[in-house]
């Protein structure tokens, strides 16, 4: 456990909002794909590039933080 400054709880609630929103993203590439069978690559690319970067980027945040006992 660590406690958050308000800034670091903002930081948080952002990053983890917009992690949702790309998820939110490749699912609806998943969705249209099982429908139509048909698969805008370049779109899924994208929209898993930045799900991909986002959650590497909240993760190293995590990993950095110093945790207190």
């Amino acid at each position: 456990m660590c406690d958050l400054n308000p800034q670091e709880s903002r930081d948080i609630v952002s990053a983890l909002t917009e992690l949702n929103a790309l998820a939110e993203q490749v699912a609806t590439h998943g969705a249209a794909i099982e429908k139509t069978a048909y698969m805008d690559h370049e779109n899924l690319a994208v929209a898993l590039e930045s799900l991909r970067d986002r959650a590497e980027s909240a993760r190293a945040w995590v990993v950095a933080k110093p945790m207190q006992h």
